[in-house]
């Protein structure tokens, strides 16, 4: 009988637990999870250099102790991958394989340096609530639009990568979105207005990228917004009012987009606020008073927009503002007294607005301060003395206002002050001692005030000073010795003073100086030789002094220096050998002093030698050569010495732009050699010498000469015909010499016969029975004494300068000589004044002669060759410039230059010097000017480098304002006028820095024909003319379009056309060619330029420089009309 055998069933929930059990013995015993797979699969698309995945190996039954990995509960699933890094450790691209982690959650691959798409696969993951791919610089493509589908989506990370394409509008899908960072990709098109659905959305990062149109007024219904930026972009239109919504909104940036219109008042509704950037758009209207209800706001900009109205006064009730910006904006008005209530205010930025009034007191109840900045306004009165409450302020920054009275001595309370600086304003009365006190100071610059008395004695022998500017003030007494006893003093500019006594030795000998500036000044006693223990020092300028002594040999041992400017001072002895040690100098003047002996050789061997300026001393000797054949001179001016020798050859001095060697005792044929000097472009000056003979026909190789001088001298037999090649010439002088024959063909329709005088054997007309024996029978030769000939020089050569220049109102006023006093008595001769203006049709000649205390030396502000500039204030308060001609005109010519001058003097812009008047007496004129308190473009850019115009948009309105001027003259003013000298010496500046074109004297109106041939001289200036000018006989507008040209690349570059500074054979517009054809156009532009680090302003610059090559084309025909560059330039901003 069979066997019976019963079965037992456990309980079912037994039963599953042990089915469970036995399905994960059979999974592990059969190797890797799925997902394990697939992150296999995920690392085979990767590039692992450092092996954070090397725990990723295939022979294990579960990924979830892998690095990076994290696994859901059931201990198979991947719900979690991070493997971002901070230094870029992942390469390789993203594989579609990521779509197959069905429970993935986060993925972190961040900070890697992974490349390829983004995988649509990814929008597999539904239960996704992290992807964070940030800063991948390599991922490209567009964003997928099935990303929209990832519903559980919280946060998406995108930021840093180098996306392109549009924004999906799917995104708006998003519902669970709490961030959404596309930062810094390379997006286009709009913001779909879809975004506004997600209703959850606390932070939006769209900054830095190319997206446009208008912000969607939709983001206002995002209410749970706490950040969005959207800086960095091209969006346009306004400002959405729906923004006033978003009351949870504390950080708003706006920055550098193409917004416009008013900013909204709703904003104010926006309480959360703590930050809001609007800088940098075309925001227009007033600042709403709205703003002032957000009492949480700690950071406000609103700087660079063209913002109008005043300040409104409810800023005060910003209780928690720090940091205040409104800069670069049309902003009228005073400054608030209600910032007095804003006591945790750190930063006061008003730069660059049209504010006026007075800086109120309340404003120093702010303790806290920490930076207040404000210069380019129109503030006036005195600086409070209120000031000394804070003791937190490092940075006072009011240049360039019109600020009076003198500093409080209060400023020494400001114990933590860095930074003071306030030139170009008003202020007189002495530095206060108390200066002295403040131990952090390290830069001050006080230069263009009336500050008067001593510079404290115990300045910088407490303090960190580096800077201090203190020139073109009216300072008297010593020079501190002890400026640089903290050892940390790099610049001291303290020219155009009145400053007495030794420069001291101890300030000579400081390690750190690199540029010491003390021209213009009544220093005297010798240079200290213990300059030579100062290896840093870069400039020394001590012009216009009265040093004595000898130069001292331990120059020689200051091997950084590059400039070394002693002229106009008493120095005698031998110019030291020792310079000839100094591997970095450029530029030499030591002219206008007693030096003797010769010319030391050694100094032509230093190896970057460009500029050695000897005149007007007792020199002996011969002209030193190179010992080697690169010399990179290219000016040698060793006029009026007392010079015998030349070299036997010029091969070595292949740079040579200028060579001026009048007024020695050079004798026998003029060498052949100088001939070969084909670089030579500025001027050649042989003249006042004993050269004798033929002018050498090799002249002829100088094409590129654009001014000779060969008068006074013994030439004799007939002019080259060959030297009609030297093309660029537009200034001749071969007067009074014996040559003879015929002119050069065009030569006798391209100058003035007055450039031939004084050679009786010599034909100077066209006339083909012109007997050149016969006219000069009866004439004897005549030698003028030296002042003679300087005045015949200045009339033929430097008809520039004829009747308005004013431009160098800080030139140096020690030395010259008024007219005489018998030719300024009132009642001494005939005497009469015409004005342009009702304003001074009372004005009298005895008004000039008070206002200048009889046309005192003192009141020098320039001086030319043919005329002085003082400077006169009336009694009934305007400033004028009173430019007395030294030379009586022509009577052949007084009509038309009273003709002229009436003309001109009716011309009324904003952009043009005002003519008041000419006073005449005898035969003297007197040319009356409204007074330009900031000189000359030119001095400016080139002395003062660049001070007052350190930003583009200060250098942009100069070229505005200038090109406005030029269009009104050729287009609008009746009759129209060419002005045929426009370079930045001509352009003035006034108290606000606006452009005004000077020097009027070369005009010509076009209501008649004007050719070359027919004018009297000449005009342009080396550097500036069109290249039309001296080889065509018609004037044209595009003359002065072409100078404005280069005007406009002084502007960008800070150099000046001819300036010894740059490469060999190169002028400035060849050098900013041949730099913009090897790629390296943003080295063009001038370092001292503030905000080139400001993407914005260095496009426009780009865009200016583009304009330049449209005003200097070779082709007059192919260059703009002014009215149209102004067009131009309005379109580039």
């Amino acid at each position: 009988m069979a066997r019976q055998v019963c079965f037992s069933f456990p309980r079912l929930p037994v039963f599953l637990g042990v089915l469970v059990l036995v399905s994960v013995l059979a999974s592990q015993g059969h190797g890797l999870s799925p997902d394990g797979q697939v992150l296999l699969e995920i690392k085979s698309s990767l590039v692992d250099p450092t092996g954070i995945m090397s725990s990723w190996v295939a022979t294990d039954a579960s990924p979830c102790k892998w690095f990076g990995v994290s696994c859901a509960a059931d201990g198979l699933s991947v719900r979690a991958l991070n493997l971002s890094a901070s230094n870029g450790t992942l390469g390789g691209t993203l594989s579609p394989s990521l779509g197959k982690l069905a429970r993935l959650q986060e993925l972190d691959l961040s900070s890697n340096n992974i490349s390829g798409q983004l995988p649509k696969e990814l929008s597999n993951c539904s239960d996704l609530r992290y992807l964070g791919l940030d800063s991948n610089l390599q991922i490209s493509g567009s964003i997928p639009p099935e990303f929209g589908g990832l519903s559980k989506l919280q946060y998406l990370m995108l930021g840093g990568l180098q996306l392109t394409g549009n924004i999906p509008d799917t995104l708006g899908n998003l519902s669970s979105l709490i961030t959404l960072s596309l930062k810094y990709n390379n997006l286009t098109g709009l913001v779909p207005s879809s975004l506004g659905n997600l209703r959850g959305i606390s932070t939006l990062l769209l900054q830095g990228n190319f997206l446009s149109g208008p912000i969607p007024s939709s983001l206002g219904n995002c209410r749970n917004l706490t950040m969005l930026r959207l800086q960095y972009s091209n969006f346009s239109g306004s400002i959405p009012p729906a923004f006033g919504q978003l009351q949870k909104l504390t950080f708003l940036e706006l920055t550098q987009n193409s917004l416009t219109g008013p900013i909204p008042p709703e904003l104010g509704n926006c309480t959360s606020l703590t930050t809001l950037y609007l800088g940098y758009n075309g925001f227009t209207g007033s600042i709403p008073h709205q703003l002032g209800k957000l009492k949480n706001l700690q950071i406000l900009y609103l700087n660079r927009n063209s913002l109008t109205g005043s300040l409104p006064e409810e800023i005060g009730n910003m209780s928690s503002l720090r940091n205040f910006t409104v800069a670069q904006n049309l902003l009228t008005g005073t400054i608030p007294s209600t910032f007095g209530l804003v006591r945790d205010l750190l930063r006061l930025n008003l730069w660059q607005n049209n504010f006026t009034g007075s800086i109120p007191q309340e404003l120093f109840n702010c303790t806290k301060l920490d930076t207040i900045y404000a210069p380019y306004n129109q503030l006036s009165g005195p600086i409070p003395p209120e000031i000394g409450k804070l003791q937190n302020l490092t940075a006072f920054q009011m240049w360039n206002n019109q600020l009076s009275g003198s500093i409080p001595p209060e400023i020494g309370n400001c114990s933590s002050l860095q930074k003071f600086n306030v030139f170009s304003n008003n202020l007189g009365g002495s530095l206060p001692q108390e200066l002295a006190n403040l131990r952090a100071l390290e830069e001050t610059n006080m230069y263009l005030n009336q500050l008067n008395g001593f510079i404290p004695p115990e300045l910088g022998v407490n303090s960190n000073l580096t800077t201090v500017d203190l020139s073109n003030n009216m300072l008297s007494g010593r020079i501190p010795a002890g400026l640089c006893r903290s050892g940390q003093l790099i610049v001291l500019i303290l020219f155009n003073n009145s400053l007495q006594g030794d420069i001291p030795a101890e300030l000579a000998g400081c390690p750190t100086l690199q540029r010491l500036r003390i021209q213009g000044n009544r220093l005297t006693g010798s240079i200290p030789k213990e300059f030579g223990q100062n290896t840093a020092l870069d400039r020394l300028e001590a012009s216009f002094n009265m040093l004595s002594g000898t130069i001292p040999e331990e120059l020689g041992s200051c091997t950084n220096i590059s400039a070394l400017i002693l002229s106009n001072n008493n120095l005698s002895g031998p110019i030291p050998s020792s310079l000839g040690r100094l591997p970095r100098l450029v530029s030499v003047d030591l002219s206008a002093n007693q030096l003797s002996s010769s010319i030391p050789s050694e100094i032509l061997d230093c190896p970057r030698i460009s500029e050695l300026r000897l005149s007007r001393n007792h020199l002996q000797g011969e002209i030193p050569v190179p010992s080697v054949n690169d010399s990179r001179l290219a000016v040698i001016d060793v006029s009026d010495n007392q010079i015998t020798g030349l070299p036997v050859s010029w091969t070595w001095f292949t740079q040579l732009k200028e060579l001026h060697l009048a007024g020695n005792m050079f004798t026998g044929p003029i060498p052949s050699g100088i001939g070969q000097l084909t670089s030579l472009q500025i001027v050649l000056d042989l003249s006042r010498n004993s050269f004798s003979g033929q002018i050498p026909p090799g002249f002829a190789n100088l094409v590129l000469l654009q001014a000779l001088d060969l008068s006074f001298n013994n030439l004799s037999g007939e002019i080259p015909a060959s030297l009609e090649k030297m093309v660029s010439l537009v200034s001749v002088n071969l007067s009074y010499n014996h040559l003879t024959g015929h002119l050069p063909s065009s030569w006798s329709k391209n100058f003035n016969s007055s450039s031939f005088l004084g050679n009786p054997g010599l034909c100077i007309t066209t006339d083909n029975n012109c007997n050149p024996d016969k006219r000069g029978k009866h004439k004897s030769r005549v030698r003028l004494s030296n002042p003679g000939i300087i005045v015949l020089i200045a009339g033929a050569c430097v008809a520039a300068l004829a009747l308005v220049v004013i431009g160098a109102v800080f030139c140096y006023p020690r030395r010259k000589v008024p007219i005489e006093k018998e030719d300024n008595s009132p009642n001494d001769g005939k005497m009469e004044i015409w004005c342009s203006d009702d304003k001074y049709k009372d004005l009298q000649f005895q008004d000039i002669l008070d206002a200048t205390d009889r046309l005192s030396s003192n009141y020098i502000v320039g001086t030319g060759s043919n005329s002085t500039v003082y400077k006169a204030s009336l009694a009934s308060g305007p400033l004028l410039a009173v430019k007395v001609l030294n030379q009586a005109l022509d009577a052949s010519v007084d009509k038309a230059y009273r003709t002229e001058v009436e003309t001109i003097g009716r011309i009324k812009h904003r952009n043009l010097v005002k003519l008041v008047g000419v006073c005449e007496r005898k035969k003297l004129r007197f040319v009356i000017l409204e007074f330009m308190e900031n000189g000359s473009l030119s001095d400016v850019l080139h002395k003062y480098n660049g001070k007052g115009l350190q930003t583009w948009n200060s250098r942009y309105k100069v070229a505005l304002g200038t090109a406005e001027g030029l269009a009104y003259l050729h287009d609008d003013c009746d009759p129209r006028i060419i002005h045929r000298d426009i370079k930045s010496s001509n352009i003035l500046l006034d108290d606000n820095f606006e452009a005004r074109i000077g020097d009027f004297g070369g005009a010509k109106l076009r209501d008649y024909t004007v050719s070359l041939a027919s004018s009297s001289n000449f005009m342009g200036s080396f550097g500036y003319m069109a290249p039309e000018y001296g080889c065509s006989t018609q004037l044209s507008y595009k003359v002065d379009v072409y100078s404005f040209g280069i005007v406009l690349l002084e502007l960008l570059t800070g150099r000046h056309p001819l300036d010894p500074r740059l490469p060999e054979r190169l002028n400035l517009v060849t050098w900013v060619k041949e730099n913009i054809d090897q790629g390296k156009v943003l080295e063009i532009l001038d370092k001292n330029i503030v905000d080139l680090t400001d993407s914005s302003a260095v496009d426009e610059m780009l865009l200016v420089l583009k304009i330049v090559f449209f005003c200097i084309n070779k082709s007059p025909a192919d260059r703009p009309m002014m009215r149209e560059v102004v067009t131009m330039l309005k379109q580039a901003r």
